[in-house]
């Protein structure tokens, strides 16, 4: 287990299903009622802590990945707030990468955004889902210290 104090929210990171589960269906709502006025939730990495072994029961971890990702969009709504989900991707035998998250995740977001390494500085940001954007939609950025470029 690993855990740290994000000095900018007040909330804890914390890696562990039930923990990611308590920090997402408990804390994050206090928080926004105590801070008010914030206008981006982001979670890096959402997929960490299934990955660690410690879930074995497929229908559970379904029904837990659900239960988030329909809080995180109730908050949203709620608190008019832009909620930003880092998932891992997986690379699998004759069908390249895919979201860790599979597809209960992929049902629940909104918009998905790729963004896969390029040559030298370069990223490539690709949309994959979205409502506004034709999906394939993409463009060349380089990421640094100070922002995207």
């Amino acid at each position: 287990w690993y855990q740290r104090r994000v000095r900018s929210s007040g909330i804890n990171a914390e890696y562990g299903v039930e923990l990611l589960v308590k920090c997402v269906m408990k804390e994050l709502p206090l928080l926004l009622a105590q801070r008010g006025g914030v206008k981006v939730v982001a979670l890096d990495s959402i997929a960490a802590p299934f990955r660690t072994g410690e879930m074995v029961d497929g229908v559970r971890r379904a029904r837990i990945i659900r239960s988030i990702g329909q809080q995180l969009k109730h908050l949203a709504v709620q608190w008019e707030l832009c909620v930003v989900v880092v998932n891992q991707a997986t690379d699998v035998p004759g069908q390249g990468s895919q979201p860790a998250l599979g597809l209960t995740w992929g049902y629940l977001v909104n918009s998905r955004v790729r963004i896969e390494r390029a040559e030298g500085p370069w990223r490539r940001v690709t949309v994959d889902k979205a409502g506004a954007v034709r999906s394939g939609t993409g463009v060349d950025v380089t990421i640094t210290g100070t922002g995207i470029s």
